[in-house]
């Protein structure tokens, strides 16, 4: 039903007639081999002619064909075959069928692939992956912070507040963006092992790239460069999802290392900002006179990369992977409000983190 569903929603969208739509079907409705035959034009009187006296010629125990186009179905009142009559018939008709099915039958798309995500919500198994990874990432953060302010020798705790939101913030909303990236990516280069290379390539030259020339950005001004360069994280990720799908397209016939080059090129601006952030918290630390918390920083943003990888998939299960990449800039708009908000209560020349 889930790939009827699609292919019904396919060709309106192609702008095929509702009457034409179920002849492009054919439906062998076998018990342990279903089979949906799918034509993009129509079957023909005589194709469809010529398919019923194949079948009326074939041996009883092999499967039988449950629909034929053109009226020519025996077992017209099967569930299946009603489904595919009515899901042609509109869009509206066929988000009726969907809203009143007991599993999830929407169209799949380039956005949500999970075909075999036959049931609602979230599979078991990744609800409890993601409970568990938040669960030690809590532990992470609360059992260290808890220690720092028994161990403190003042009264007031030690300021890691700022950076270690913002490494929260980086290792979440980081992984997030690489897994959408991922997808939109595989597409266009037609496998995950070459997206991932050329995706991990980018990011790699781009966020060391980053990492070494962002040091130099406003000098000893740390907040100052947190909350601009998140900001232009923002601005160049939302650049990059309306202008790249239109580069691609036209780059489309192109070979493989071609496009491969220009999946590299589209990605290296939007890393070169995000590897900026997680050094100018560690210099933010060394400023602050707090460098025994670096390894306990470093903990915490791996641990934030995992939760990010698994919220990933959840969202994109959810809502498509789109809005998934959308939830990753909202984590580095979230670096922006942190750090922006911290550089107007930190006095004039102080460095303390």
């Amino acid at each position: 039903m889930r790939l009827i569903a699609t292919s019904a929603s396919v060709f309106q969208d192609m702008g095929v007639p509702t009457d034409e739509i179920k002849n492009h079907f054919v439906v062998f409705e076998a018990e342990y081999a279903p089979t949906v035959v799918i034509k993009k034009n129509a079957f023909t009187l005589d194709e469809t002619q010529r398919w019923r006296k194949t079948c009326m010629t074939l041996p009883r125990g092999l499967p039988t064909v449950t629909y034929l186009p053109c009226g020519m179905t025996d077992s017209s009142k099967s569930q299946l075959n009603q489904f595919l009559v009515g899901a042609s018939q509109s869009p509206e008709r066929l988000r009726t069928y969907i809203r009143r099915s007991g599993y999830d039958i929407s169209p799949c798309t380039d956005d949500r692939p999970y075909f075999y995500k036959i049931f609602r919500g979230i599979p078991d198994e990744y609800l409890w992956l993601l409970v568990g990874t938040v669960g030690f990432n809590l532990l992470v953060v609360w059992f260290p912070s808890r220690f720092i302010r028994r161990k403190a020798v003042d009264k007031s705790s030690p300021k890691v507040f700022v950076p270690l939101m913002i490494l929260i913030c980086t290792g979440i909303g980081f992984m997030v963006l690489e897994v959408t990236l991922f997808q939109k990516l595989v597409l266009y280069l037609g496998s995950p092992t070459i997206s991932l290379s050329i995706l991990l390539s980018s990011l790699l030259v781009g966020m060391g790239t980053g990492s070494y020339v962002g040091g130099n950005m406003f000098g000893p001004d740390v907040r100052k460069r947190l909350y601009v360069v998140s900001i232009a994280i923002v601005v160049v990720g939302i650049l990059l999802f309306v202008v790249s799908p239109a580069i691609l397209v036209r780059s489309l016939e192109f070979e493989l290392p071609l496009r491969a080059a220009t999946s590299f090129l589209v990605v290296l601006p939007l890393a070169f900002f995000l590897g900026i952030p997680f050094p100018s918290c560690i210099q933010l630390l060394t400023l602050g006179r707090n460098d025994r918390y670096i390894p306990w920083m470093y903990g915490v943003n791996g641990s934030m990369s995992v939760l990010g990888s698994v919220l990933a998939v959840v969202l994109s299960m959810l809502f498509g992977f789109t809005p998934a990449y959308f939830v990753g800039l909202v984590f580095y708009l979230g670096i922006f409000v942190i750090s922006f908000l911290s550089s107007k209560t930190v006095n004039p020349g102080s460095v303390t983190a």
